[in-house]
């Protein structure tokens, strides 16, 4: 398990922690200073007694530790992407996250948010998520010094690596349009094939990260108090729907491009068909004449001639070249 701590100073900033010294701390019901300290503890690959300990430590409603551990499934928080469930005892959630995951895929990151604490938890690397917290030691990306702001900056970074996502793929989805617009340029269908799973991808995490920041931004207790900061999560709500129609827009994109791409191959079928069928015409009445002197019939008077074969070859050729010539100047062979 990875654990990283963080108090939360004035303006947002963060001043990392060693998390053994803050469990210890929070474990111990004498020690007043955790209660009066906004925190944010995340913890990667968390072991059961490992989350059991800082829960414990957390002092977290028993509802809640249910829910964090996965031993209960609502209809509320089941096996859905995204959740959200706001109560008096606190706030729990959990969206998927790029920035971590096997082959590019999001990562479900799971929030708990306390008065004074927020927990979050996942089981992959996320170093996008990493780097965010070093920019939030700096300060300015936090809006406010307590959990709130905490979520509300989680919510926010979410939404910001999904619009990412839709800069990346505009910018692969361009570089392949214009090679299936280019006939010299040869193009796999599992190229477009394999961006249209990342969009249907791309779109379903931004629905789902929609529905979690619906969800949160009706928060308004001890632990989630959203009404202070509710331009951040209306801007995150705003982000996420502008977010989902770009992502319908890629969608068609897509279906665009694999339409292109079948007329491009229909288009390239039908001229080598075209090529086969002049090559056809040129050599049937070539066919023609060497069946008709292939006859096996006594009298054949050109047989006896002297000249007669030179003569049909020329004749032969003329017919070929002359055939050729035709279909060339029409354009057969473009």
């Amino acid at each position: 398990m990875t654990a990283r701590a963080f108090r939360i100073g004035e303006k947002g900033r963060l001043h990392e922690q060693d998390p053994a010294v803050l469990l210890r701390a929070l474990a111990d019901p004498s020690n007043p200073e955790p209660a009066a300290t906004e925190l944010w503890v995340d913890l990667t690959e968390a072991s059961e007694a490992d989350l059991d300990a800082w829960l414990q430590a957390c002092a977290v409603p028993h509802v809640l530790v249910e829910l964090m551990t996965g031993s209960v499934k609502t209809t509320i928080v089941g096996d859905q992407a995204s959740a959200a469930l706001v109560s008096e005892e606190g706030a729990y959630f959990f969206f998927p996250l790029y920035g971590g995951g096997a082959a590019g895929q999001p990562a479900r990151l799971t929030g708990l948010c306390l008065p004074h604490l927020v927990l979050t938890l996942h089981d992959d690397e996320l170093p996008a998520l990493q780097a965010a917290q070093q920019l939030a030691q700096q300060g300015g990306l936090i809006p406010s010094a307590n959990t709130s702001g905490v979520v509300a900056a989680l919510l926010r970074f979410a939404s910001n690596r999904s619009i990412d996502r839709v800069h990346t793929l505009r910018t692969s989805l361009r570089a392949v349009a214009q090679r299936v617009g280019d006939r010299d340029d040869a193009i796999e269908l599992q190229e477009i094939l394999d961006i249209g799973a990342e969009v249907e991808t791309l779109s379903a995490t931004a629905e789902e990260q929609l529905v979690t920041a619906r969800a949160l931004s009706f928060g308004k207790n001890d632990a989630l108090d959203v009404v202070p900061i509710s331009a951040h999560f209306g801007a995150t709500v705003s982000n996420l729907e502008t977010l989902q129609r770009n992502v319908e827009r890629l969608d068609r994109r897509v279906d665009s491009l694999r339409d292109q791409y079948d007329s491009r191959l229909v288009e390239r079928t039908n001229r080598r068909l075209a090529v086969l069928t002049v090559l056809s015409a040129v050599f049937m009445p070539l066919t023609l004449i060497a069946g008709i002197y292939g006859m096996n019939f006594q009298y054949v008077p050109e047989l006896s001639l002297p000249w007669a074969y030179p003569v049909t070859l020329l004749v032969m050729v003329a017919i070929a070249g002359g055939m050729t010539w035709y279909f060339w100047t029409r354009g057969w062979f473009n």
